[in-house]
């Protein structure tokens, strides 16, 4: 079978189009099966015939790498940029301590902040009480943006005395899921259609991830955060979050018998409660006694994931004294949209079409709390105590220890009014009058995707051909 090109072609577009629309045809998707032909004949229709002069194909060998911007900043780091991250960044990629990217890891490096670097600061501390928290970003942060968006940050965490541990996993996400949208997108207003995508065309969008393997990407990505966490068994290595969890505990058992025990805080955006999830656990296993905080932002884990994992632990408050969710309202989420080709929040893309089973419960969408039961009863809608608290944007309030402005996915971990919630949460001020320090890096509403990861809107296009590549192989090997 020939080589594929570095490319992906229009008419190779039209083909995956058509055969969607045959399989829609086909009554193979759960309802409504005309209007998604319908739909799927507006994107064909919009493209036209295949005129190879005006097809402008992206390059596959380009596709991972981001602005010459962001690229040369992550890898020209100076020495007191190198100095911070050191002290408070562990670096992952599929699950291990990443010793071959813009930045390191190694096992001796986690020794040194746990052993050297946390106990040093926390006897500058003095009397005050120390609280370390340990932050995880999205799944659509890359490496470059998760280690700047650390350095933007921790010297506010510091400033109010809070020792921050951010978790930079290289997840892949918007690398081979975001390219298919741009990728219609971009080749729609090559061919004259340049306000084709509008709420119409979400469900054939949706249809087209699901169809060209998005789940089994989103799966490979939940798949990453399981394996940070694992402790090294069935003949895998041990996650690089597994030895943080372990060298934590070790921190704890000595700081106990100085007297001089912090309390431990956990934050989670996005994908990131998904890694949450499995590191929690693994710490309390490991011997850490609980979390005073765990904070989720937007996150988009599935509720029976949830409810697997880390459910009981809230409920029975034997390891998270108190759970915080922050998300937006349903109107809000609707009202977002994925670089303006998909009309709907990212946790409504993963709710249609990148879990198994379309429709899936996701735990940061309000519509799916309070359908459930046991959630409303978690967060004190079912009667009772609550046991956690969900915010739901945009607030009325914009400080104190419930408020929360972001209008858009992406826009809570730098939202001002979030962020300072969650830090007067983790210091336990319940005074609004107190003020606490804040920084250049939040924004009241915070900032979109788009604004802080240049690269996400020009990744789009490696789902297709990615897939395409896989069926490919595949197919030679059948015949």
């Amino acid at each position: 079978m020939p080589e594929r090109s570095g490319g992906f072609e229009k008419g190779e577009l039209l083909q995956q189009l058509t055969d969607l629309r045959g399989i829609a045809e086909e009554k193979a998707f759960p309802a409504k099966s005309d209007e998604l032909v319908r739909r799927i004949q507006k994107l064909i229709d919009s493209l036209g015939a295949t005129d190879d002069s005006l097809s402008a194909s992206i390059s596959v060998d380009n596709r991972d790498i981001p602005p010459e911007s962001t690229l040369t900043a992550a890898r020209g780091l100076n020495a007191t940029d190198l100095s911070t991250l050191r002290d408070h960044v562990i670096n992952l990629n599929e699950g291990q301590l990443s010793q071959d990217d813009l930045y390191s890891s190694r096992p001796e490096d986690v020794d040194r902040i746990f052993q050297r670097s946390i106990p040093n600061w926390m006897q500058q501390l003095g009397s005050k009480k120390p609280n370390i928290v340990f932050y995880a970003h999205g799944g659509l942060v890359d490496e470059a943006s998760g280690l700047h968006q650390a350095l933007r940050q921790i010297p506010w965490w510091k400033a109010n005395d809070v020792y921050p541990i951010y978790f930079v996993w290289q997840t892949g996400l918007w690398q081979t899921i975001g390219h298919l949208l741009q990728g219609i997108q971009q080749r729609s207003v090559a061919f004259g259609a340049p306000n084709l995508f509008d709420h119409t065309t979400d469900p054939a969008l949706e249809a087209v991830a699901r169809l060209l393997g998005g789940p089994l990407i989103w799966g490979g990505m939940k798949r990453s955060a399981e394996l940070a966490s694992r402790p090294g068994t069935d003949g895998l290595p041990r996650g690089g979050a597994h030895y943080v969890a372990q060298a934590l505990a070790g921190l704890l058992r000595k700081a106990a018998e100085a007297r001089t025990s912090p309390d431990i805080h956990a934050i989670g955006h996005s994908a990131g409660s998904i890694f949450r999830a499995c590191f929690v656990p693994a710490a309390l296993k490991a011997g850490v006694s609980s979390f005073k905080t765990l904070q989720l932002f937007a996150p988009a884990i599935r509720v029976d994931t949830f409810k697997n994992t880390l459910y009981q632990i809230v409920k029975n408050g034997t390891g998270i004294d108190k759970l915080v969710m922050y998300s937006m309202r349903e109107a809000f989420e609707k009202a977002d949209n994925c670089d303006s080709i998909y009309h709907k929040s990212l946790l409504y893309l993963i709710f249609y079409a990148l879990e198994d089973r379309r429709g899936t419960p996701i735990l940061g969408l309000e519509e799916c709390v309070w359908r459930d039961q046991e959630l409303k009863e978690l967060f004190g809608r079912g009667g009772g105590q609550a046991r956690a608290e969900a915010i739901w944007s945009k607030t009325a309030v914009t400080t104190g220890l419930s408020a929360s402005r972001a209008l858009s996915h992406g826009a809570f971990d730098d939202d001002a009014s979030t962020m300072g919630s969650a830090l007067r949460r983790i210091l336990e001020i319940n005074d609004d009058r107190v003020q606490i320090r804040t920084a250049p890096p939040f924004a009241q509403g915070g900032r979109s995707m788009s604004l802080k990861q240049p690269a996400i809107p020009t990744e789009l296009i490696s789902l297709l051909t990615q897939t395409q590549a896989i069926r490919s192989r595949g197919l030679a090997e059948e015949s």
